[in-house]
């Protein structure tokens, strides 16, 4: 038997509907990445110019970043099994690296960093970059969860960012983020400029970093979502096997 023409042209218009469907989730998830991903290049700059300026900031977030390192390789070394030696060793690296960035807040005073070489002032910033963008996006993602979690009775619905595969994939873009925001930082010079110019000098940098910024977080709301869809269709799966 044929099928009626319009019965085909109907089915065609709903498989294009939920495809549509399918893919408003990932266009909001990359829409809110990219603009988390902007505003992070604000705050990480702003951090920056205030810990070369500003000796209680730059104290404040020396100690915030030693103890938060020290927590993280407390953490590594407590709870990872022998079996998870690749993670552990990376997680550790990364753990070391923000303890570093605690002891290069202590030593980036402005007059200590004037007429500093690139070679030297660059990989400070990037460093420190990193270790700021690590600790607003996290931040921002625990507020998230906490959020989600208070109406998951009531949504049935889980954390925006909950699998490994997740957290290393967002860890990835916000080292990726943090280290372009701070190597612009250093290039450019933006804590040597004079104080008259440097609302100028911030905003020239700002120019460079909120695009790098917009398109990071795009990029990792989109994939996060990819990989949330992927571990609930997994998850679905192993359910159904279950019950059979």
């Amino acid at each position: 038997a044929v099928r009626p023409r319009s019965s085909v042209a109907g089915a065609m218009s709903l498989e294009k509907a939920l495809a549509n469907t399918r893919k408003i989730p990932f266009l909001a998830a990359a829409a809110t990445g990219a603009t988390l991903g902007a505003a992070t290049s604000w705050i990480v700059n702003s951090t920056l110019i205030e810990v070369s300026l500003n000796s209680f900031f730059s104290i404040y977030f020396g100690t915030l970043f030693t103890i938060v390192g020290v927590f993280i390789l407390w953490r590594i070394s407590t709870q990872y099994e022998a079996g998870d030696r690749t993670t552990k060793q990376f997680e550790t690296i990364f753990g070391g690296a923000v303890c570093a960035s605690g002891l290069v807040c202590f030593i980036l005073k402005r007059q200590w960093c004037v007429g500093l070489s690139p070679v030297m002032k660059v990989p400070l910033y990037t460093l420190l970059g990193t270790s700021v963008a690590f600790a607003v996006t996290f931040s921002i993602v625990d507020v998230i969860n906490y959020v989600i979690g208070l109406f998951s009775v009531a949504i049935h619905t889980k954390n925006v960012v909950e699998s490994k595969n997740q957290v290393n994939f967002i860890l990835v873009c916000t080292l990726l983020m943090g280290g372009i925001f701070g190597f612009i930082f250093g290039v450019l010079d933006v804590e040597d400029a004079a104080l008259y110019e440097l609302r100028v000098t911030l905003m020239r940098e700002e120019r460079f970093c909120w695009p790098a910024g917009f398109i990071i977080g795009a990029i990792a709301g989109a994939g996060n979502e990819v990989l949330r869809q992927a571990e609930e269709g997994y998850a679905f799966i192993d359910t159904f096997d279950a019950d059979i």
